[in-house]
């Protein structure tokens, strides 16, 4: 049976060995040897015999070494406060070097460059790359009386910059133990190690902010049950005062309203008290930094594109069994390259000479445009410098990706006459179809015209091209608003709609909102697919992301439509799934903890607005289902008459309407069944009142798939 250390143990023994003492195996506890040092630190003899089996403990007289004991405390803060600081190099592998072609091979499945290849001519050479490794002790304060203690490592390409990954750092941290003869021979004054530690520490700063959003949950019932019962309990005594200030006489009034005010004041009081207790807070001590010396391959090569070279030098690392990660040239991303006529960058740096893509024609002579490949585009005037943009498709199949080559997709087509093709109204289309036994040649034409109802005026709906166009226009505009805090992002959103919803709770920063992003975020680059029809309904969907300053890509659909011949927001949803109304679940968002919470204070909730309801779609909608259905609700309950709501409100109180609202929208958000029970315990509403207002709710809202809100 082989004995497992206990981890306790397993410590002390380290810190004992790194300290200059000896420590021996006898029987089933281990005998110490502690050097001077840690005699006067820990105030210990120079022998012990520790242990972290209890048993052996009680037999043996041996002291028993677990986690939490005085000793284990004392050498961790002792470690902590020394830190482990070193420079050390990796032993090279004593195996035969690949050869340049097999090198080759590797570097063209690691590196996908659009508009060329990698191409190596020289090498390899016998090279060094460094490797900066750090762990910090991050501490997470959920509460008052919630604390959780983690370690989080990074491991970071020093050149680039760019994070090496948990994968590639575990086993780097396997062969940094092994002794060999040029262990600690490498100079620390490497070049790039300041920006290498300005990316480390911004890489541990985001990962400890994703974990104190997930361990947020874990406090979050014992908060809202907090906040009840002291929401109750002066509720109560805010009523009684009311019942004695009705049969008081007219002297005493005066006292009972002084009373009444102090009752409001102290639970004000209390609520920002225990906020404040469950307020959370991450602190980050960083106790271990490595520069580690990588054992690697240089080769000599370039990216070629037709008869332009732009050289590019790569380091094949033997440990990883890899090439190192190469930065783009312009911004230092680790986005795709681009080989450009004009230089190599990423999809940000070398965005297409036009600002708006312009399908062209969908047939089957033109098998590109229908597998979703890049298409050449028509002149835009450029953006401001505000948000650089780039447009580009998803390549992400979807169900529209079939009624947009059957729809047409450029003004430009022409019949089977080299004729222009006039615009065909939807009626015609089908006619012709009907007609089409022999109709593969009618059917490409048809699919070469312009399809669009005319509506009162007879004035022609824009061709799809234009749509696209006005699409791409529309992103880039919002996003520049956006940035700039303008308030003229609610003019751009349909009144009675969920992205409307959000900029009425957060102003210019609701789109914001709607995708998660942190605080104090530059959105620096957005590019957007080309804008898609969404079937049986008059909205166009465009899909796009969004560079922002802490180089995360976030993914986002707009939902559009054309009023009064200028393009108006319905909403805006932090998911790129191209199926609409669909919204995927938590599971599927878990990786954006901002979907999941608002980023203010529960207090600004408050004062955003005095409806209870609304603060309940605020507070606990958003934390369980998300901001994108929370917003739907908002947009479906201020879309009823404010005294049809108020009457709601009264019959059954805010908790059964909110949870039938919830229960609604997630209905038609293809959401899994939920019962009345379930959504009703959520809330602490009553089954039956929840049951009854949502019945109630759908016969004013009239709520179906193309009007989930």
């Amino acid at each position: 049976m082989t004995a497992v250390t206990d981890p306790g143990v397993d410590f002390w023994l380290q810190y004992v060995a790194a300290e200059g003492g000896l420590h021996e195996q006898t029987g089933g506890a281990t005998l110490v040897l502690l050097p001077e040092t840690l005699q006067e630190r820990h105030r210990q003899d120079a022998e012990m015999t520790v242990t972290g089996d209890p048993d052996i403990a009680r037999e043996d007289r041996a002291m028993l070494m677990t986690v939490g004991h005085p000793l284990l405390t004392t050498a961790a803060e002792s470690v902590l406060t020394e830190g482990d600081v070193g420079v050390v190099r990796l032993p090279r592998p004593t195996s035969r070097p690949p050869d340049l072609e097999h090198l080759q091979d590797r570097a063209r499945d690691q590196f996908q460059v659009d508009h060329g290849r990698v191409d190596l001519t020289g090498g390899p050479r016998p090279s060094v790359r460094h490797v900066l490794r750090v762990s910090s002790l991050v501490t997470f304060a959920m509460s008052a009386d919630d604390r959780f203690q983690e370690q989080i490592e990074s491991w970071t390409d020093v050149p680039t910059g760019l994070p090496l990954g948990d994968g590639a750092g575990r086993t780097l941290a396997e062969l940094i133990a092994v002794e060999h003869v040029e262990r600690d021979q490498l100079d620390p004054g490497t070049p790039g190690l300041d920006r290498a530690l300005v990316a480390v520490d911004e890489e541990i700063g985001r990962r400890a902010d994703l974990r104190r959003a997930a361990l947020g949950d874990s406090v979050l019932p014992a908060f809202r049950a907090e906040i009840a019962r002291a929401r109750n309990y002066y509720e109560q005594m805010a009523q009684s005062l009311g019942k004695r200030m009705s049969a008081a006489q007219p002297d005493k009034l005066a006292g009972y309203q002084a009373r009444l005010e102090h009752c409001h004041a102290e639970r004000d009081r209390r609520l920002a008290e225990i906020e404040g207790k469950y307020r959370s807070s991450v602190e980050c001590l960083p106790f271990r930094l490595h520069l580690v010396g990588v054992p690697a391959l240089r080769v000599e090569g370039g990216i070629r594109r037709g008869s332009r070279w732009y050289p590019v030098d790569l380091e094949w690392l033997s440990a990883l069994r890899r090439f190192a990660p190469v930065a783009c040239p312009g911004c230092g991303s680790s986005t795709i390259l681009v080989a450009g006529k004009a230089g190599l960058g990423c999809r940000t740096c070398q965005p297409p000479r036009l600002l708006e893509s312009v399908p062209e024609l969908t047939s089957p002579a033109n098998p590109a445009a229908a597998a979703g490949k890049p298409m050449r585009a028509a002149p835009a005037e450029p953006a401001p410098p505000s948000v650089a943009t780039s447009s580009q498709r998803s390549g992400r199949p979807d169900r529209h990706a079939a009624a947009e080559s059957d729809r047409g997709l450029s003004d430009r087509s022409v019949d089977r006459h080299g004729e222009p093709a006039r615009p065909v109204r939807t009626a015609d289309r089908g006619r012709t179809a009907d007609r089409g036994r022999t109709a593969d040649r009618d059917r490409s034409i048809d699919r070469g015209r312009t399809a669009g109802p005319r509506r009162g005026g007879g004035r022609a709906e824009p061709s799809p091209a234009a749509m696209t166009r006005t699409g791409s226009k529309l992103i880039v505009r919002l996003w520049e608003q956006v940035e700039a805090g303008d308030r003229s992002v609610a003019r751009m959103c349909a009144p009675d709609g969920p992205a409307a919803a959000l900029v009425r709770v957060g102003g210019s920063g609701g789109p914001r909102i709607a995708l998660g992003l942190p605080d104090g975020l530059r959105l620096l680059r957005v590019s957007s697919s080309p804008s898609e029809p969404v079937p049986d309904t008059d909205f166009w969907l465009t899909i796009g992301w969004l560079a922002a300053s802490d180089r995360m890509d976030y993914p986002f659909q707009v939902l559009w439509r054309m009023v009064n011949g200028r393009p108006t927001i319905d909403e805006i949803v932090g998911v790129a799934t191209g199926v609409w109304p669909w919204l995927p679940g938590r599971e599927y968002l878990g990786s954006n903890p901002g979907l999941w919470h608002l980023p203010f204070a529960p207090q600004r909730v408050a004062a955003t607005t005095n409806d209870p309801v609304a603060r309940l779609l605020l507070g606990p909608t958003v934390h369980s289902q998300g901001v994108a259905i929370a917003a739907r609700c908002l947009a479906a309950w201020w879309r009823l008459d404010p005294e049809v709501a108020e009457g709601f409100t009264d019959a059954v109180g805010e908790e059964a309407v909110a949870a039938a609202l919830d229960k609604l929208v997630g209905r038609y958000a293809s959401y899994a069944r939920r019962s009345d029970l379930h959504v009703a315990a959520q809330y602490g509403a009553d089954p039956v009142a929840v049951k009854s207002m949502t019945g109630r709710l759908q016969r004013r809202l009239s709520l179906g798939p193309t009007r989930p809100w």
